[in-house]
C-alpha cells in the first residue's frame, strides 16, 4: 500500500477506522453466540443451538446490510472527520474502500457466526485454519491484486479474506451440525 502513495495510505487508514466501527457489532453477535452455544452444548440442548444460530444469522445479517448501506452513504462524511478539509481525493479513495467492503459485510457477519459457534462447540482446528486462510488471502491480494490493479486491489483484500475464511467455517459448521443431529437421534 505504501508504494501507491500518500493519498492511498491516508484513504485506507481513514476508511479502515470507519470500517472497524461497523464491524465491531457483527463481531459481538458472534462472541455472544459462542457463550450461548457453549452453554447449550453443555446442557445437551442442540435444538436451541440451531435456533440460536439461525436467529443470530438473521439479526447479524440485517445489521450487516444496514451497516454496509450506512457506510456507503455516510462514510465520506465520517471520513471527513478524520482527514479534514482539502482532502477530497483521500475521501474519494476511502469511499471506494467502504463501498467494496460494505457490499461484502453480509459474508463477514456469517463468518463471525460460524467461527464463534464452532468455538462454542469446543472446536479450535477449523477456526484456526480459517484464520490462516484469511492471512493467505490478504497476502495474495497484496502480492497479486495490488500489483495488477493498484488501490482497488488493496480494497478487495478484506472481502477476499472473508470469503477464504468463511468457506471452511461454513463447511465445518454444517458438517458438525449434521454429526450432532445424528448423535442426538441415537442418544
Amino acid at each position: 500500500l505504501n508504494q501507491l502513495g500518500p493519498v492511498a495510505v491516508a484513504a485506507y487508514a481513514a476508511s479502515q477506522k470507519v470500517d472497524t466501527i461497523a464491524i465491531m457489532p457483527m463481531m459481538s453477535f458472534g462472541m455472544a453466540l459462542a457463550a450461548y452455544t457453549a452453554q447449550n452444548f453443555g446442557a445437551r440442548r442442540l435444538d436451541r443451538i440451531e435456533l440460536g444460530v439461525k436467529k443470530c444469522m438473521w439479526m447479524s445479517g440485517a445489521f450487516s446490510l444496514a451497516a454496509g448501506a450506512f457506510n456507503i452513504l455516510c462514510g465520506p462524511y465520517i471520513m471527513y472527520l478524520f482527514v479534514g478539509d482539502g482532502q477530497q481525493q483521500v475521501i474519494d479513495y476511502g469511499q471506494l474502500y467502504l463501498v467494496i467492503n460494505g457490499v461484502c459485510y453480509l459474508i463477514l457477519s456469517q463468518l463471525f457466526i460460524y467461527r464463534y459457534t464452532l468455538q462454542g462447540l469446543g472446536q479450535t482446528v477449523v477456526p484456526t485454519i480459517a484464520g490462516i486462510m484469511e492471512l493467505v488471502m490478504r497476502a495474495a491480494a497484496a502480492l497479486v491484486l495490488v500489483t495488477h490493479f493498484g488501490y482497488i486491489g488493496a480494497c478487495f483484500a478484506s472481502p477476499l479474506a472473508w470469503i477464504g475464511s468463511c468457506v471452511p467455517l461454513a463447511i465445518a459448521y454444517y458438517a458438525t451440525r449434521r454429526t450432532l443431529r445424528k448423535k442426538s437421534c441415537t442418544a
